[in-house]
């Protein structure tokens, strides 16, 4: 399975890869693509169609990194932004699901659902409010109702939008078996679980240009690597690059790696770190934070 894998991996990139060397110096490149689809269903394709190799990058050359992308120390052990509690890993399910968990504030308050099948294609979406004030931490739930058919692995997603640009600003998933009974192995899952991948640098609304490094720590990820993007004031992909999480396969461990970009006016924009499933390729889980880019 491992070996199918990574050739699923290598025959994108023989042919990704020439067209980088056509995009390097515009923004954008030939990488850019919108994770989150704004139409009213919501499908949230997947926000890259194929992994970089472990520490290549594709934008402008690397300069020097300006001493403001320095960030104070953040919290590698903060709390899940959100923490799906039910239903659990690896649980059956069968035509009504019901959804619970916490979470920290979003744009409304409101929170995107999806029900994947076992090759990523969206077979259920919804979308639910956090039981909390504006600004507040709170629970939520919600029922989305799937339809009969063969047993498979799936993946129930849930998600959070950004108010400017309809970009991801966070996302969490668990996987489960759709149209089964078969139990969960485990009995619970703790709201107050830490953070899956926390983001340490840059610090959030720092001011970022030309280069940024980006750091934290991250929960073990499939092949330990991670997709980081710099993107800009409309969600357009300004930089990209795979950094390795530096820990034993399995192991929960820090990473870091310098991405190069470039705009041409200052503007808000947004660092986005995801890991990708192994199984179909798409978003599992996915953090940011918010910066002010600078020529």
């Amino acid at each position: 399975m491992r070996a199918r894998v990574r050739s699923w991996i290598a025959l994108p990139l023989l042919v990704i890869l020439p067209l980088s060397t056509l995009a390097c110096g515009f923004v954008g490149g030939a990488f850019n693509s919108n994770p989150i689809d704004t139409t009213p269903t919501a499908t949230l394709p997947p926000i890259v169609s194929t992994p970089l190799a472990i520490g290549t990058s594709i934008g402008v050359q690397p300069t020097s990194i300006p001493a403001a992308t320095q960030s104070p120390s953040i919290d590698s052990d903060a709390k899940e932004s959100i923490a799906i509690t039910l239903p659990l890993p690896g649980q059956g399910l069968n035509g009504s699901i019901h959804i619970e968990g916490i979470s920290d504030p979003t744009f409304e308050q409101t929170l995107g659902v999806l029900v994947r099948d076992q090759t990523g294609n969206v077979i259920a979406n919804g979308s639910t409010r956090i039981n909390a004030d504006a600004g507040q931490r709170g629970k939520f739930s919600g029922d989305v109702s799937i339809p009969n058919g063969a047993d498979q692995p799936g993946r129930i997603v849930v998600y959070s939008t950004s108010a400017r640009d309809g970009g991801p600003t966070h996302l969490a998933s668990l996987d489960v078996e759709l149209n089964s009974t078969k139990p969960s192995n485990i009995t619970a899952l703790s709201s107050d679980r830490v953070e899956s991948i926390v983001i340490t640098s840059p610090a959030p609304n720092a001011s970022i240009g030309k280069s940024v490094t980006i750091s934290g720590v991250s929960d073990p990820t499939f092949e330990q690597t991670l997709v980081v993007e710099v993107r800009d004031a409309n969600n357009h992909q300004l930089g990209r690059a795979a950094a390795h999480i530096n820990a034993d396969v399995g192991q929960r461990g820090s990473f870091s790696i310098d991405v190069p970009f470039q705009v041409l006016t200052a503007q808000p924009g947004r660092i986005v770190v995801y890991s990708l499933s192994a199984r179909d390729g798409l978003t599992v889980h996915l953090n940011s934070v918010e910066v002010n880019l600078q020529p």
